[in-house]
């Protein structure tokens, strides 16, 4: 989601290094397993506090939280 603050005179601040992949959001590239595997390796050897393990422990509870909030209805409530 793009903010009024990312843009300066009419173009995008690049937020992000071109090479930086992170396993979250659904809908993107097929990533094979072996290689989504090395990647979230690669994403628990890393420091707590980087920037890319925040992003991906926000997409995890995000995706936890809609996924409870799907199973909620009217008989279950």
């Amino acid at each position: 989601m793009k903010r009024p603050e990312d843009f300066e005179q009419g173009t995008l601040k690049n937020l992000e290094p071109k090479g930086a992949m992170l396993p979250a959001r659904a809908g993107g590239v097929y990533v094979p397993p072996f290689k989504m595997r090395a990647m979230l390796e690669d994403l628990k050897n890393k420091e707590k506090s980087s920037l890319e393990h925040q992003k991906y422990m926000w997409e995890m509870l995000r995706k936890s939280i809609n996924g409870i909030v799907n199973k909620v209805n009217t008989s279950n409530i």
